[in-house]
């Protein structure tokens, strides 16, 4: 009898052991939630919020877009889904659609986004892109990003023969984040200055609730981009990397987050800053590189994890590599590890 509750004994502790294994990383995540709850749209999950990714044919848009698309089949992120047409990039012609779809279907494991979810906006006119905003609850764009001229795609808002626009890519159209020599108008401050204007006086005009604002690498004065921001009104979470973007080689969302970032935020609102006051020109950061992917990520994650009510600076440097579990199934993740990046939140306002 004493042997046989022996082995009991040891058999139960066996059993034990290998349930803390195998549930260490739910075991994090619900401490997280215990601790920090999400304070965004993730906080009321069932109420789920229409996004909109401006310039979502750049890469970097197109990766934020894509993260928004998986964020949305998955239930407690609060992001809406297609039956809401959400999320939606807009953007300026059908070369910025393709552009799009390209990135989805490499990163994303054959993602798509149809015509329902991708509007063609005159970006230079605040009206038309303030229209295509009416529906969104939030919106992600860029400071300064690449542009091209190219011709306006037929019967969308053309107003005569052989009409050009601009069509705008958050960051820039390649993963390798360059421009060309001759890229002037990419290269034009005032250009970006005012196309950065349109866009927040549209996100005005449309009620926005919350913008998330990545600070571009081309960006070549931020505090004239912060005083915009400071004018506007509206609530929002400027991204500032400290480290140097580069892209991953052959990224999908399988492989998640990458670096183990260095969060800092501090609230504008409540500390009488202003974020035109916070930004610097000459702020060079680490010696470190950080994925573009991760700044996609973090995107995505601030409107899950921060208060909408609150706008805040945001500075995220490159500590090193991430070590971490991966998960048994990859696929019910909207991007692997992003519970580090909610984890890394929870101390921001």
């Amino acid at each position: 009898m004493a042997v046989a509750t022996t082995l009991c004994v040891v058999l139960l502790l066996v059993d034990a052991a290998q349930c803390f294994s195998l549930n260490t990383r739910s075991f994090m995540t619900m401490s997280m939630s215990t601790s920090g709850k999400p304070k965004g749209c993730a906080a009321k999950p069932f109420e789920r919020k229409n996004v909109a990714v401006i310039g979502g044919a750049g890469y970097l848009g197109g990766t934020i877009f894509g993260f928004l698309q998986r964020a949305s089949t998955i239930h407690g992120t609060g992001i809406a889904g297609p039956t809401s047409l959400s999320p939606r990039c807009i953007c300026a012609t059908g070369a910025g659609s393709m552009s799009l779809n390209r990135i989805l279907s490499k990163s994303f494991r054959l993602a798509y986004a149809g015509e329902d979810l991708v509007k063609l906006t005159n970006m230079q006119d605040v009206s038309a892109i303030s229209k295509q905003l009416e529906w969104a609850d939030a919106v992600i764009l860029g400071t300064a990003n690449q542009l091209q001229t190219a011709p306006v795609t037929g019967n969308t808002y053309e107003t005569s023969p052989n009409q050009k626009t601009l069509e705008l890519y958050l960051d820039t159209q390649s993963s390798r984040g360059t421009l060309d020599e001759d890229d002037t108008m990419t290269k034009d401050p005032i250009v970006q200055l005012q196309m950065f204007k349109n866009t927040i006086q549209a996100c005005k005009e449309a009620a926005v609730g919350h913008v998330v604002v990545v600070q571009t690498p081309q960006t070549q004065d931020p505090q004239a981009f912060g005083k915009i921001l400071d004018e506007s009104g509206l609530k929002f979470t400027y991204i500032v990397s400290g480290s140097t973007m580069e892209s991953v080689k052959d990224y999908t969302f399988y492989k998640g987050v990458q670096g183990n970032l260095n969060i800092e935020g501090l609230t504008i609102d409540k500390d009488g800053n202003s974020i035109s006051s916070l930004l610097n020109n000459d702020d060079t950061g680490t010696d470190r590189t950080i994925a573009r992917e991760d700044i996609a990520a973090l995107s995505v994650q601030c409107l899950l994890s921060l208060d909408w009510d609150t706008s805040r600076y945001i500075n995220v440097e490159n500590g090193g590599q991430l070590t971490a579990d991966t998960p048994a199934r990859v696929d019910k993740e909207w991007c692997v590890n992003s519970d580090q990046l909610a984890m890394k939140l929870t101390s921001i306002q």
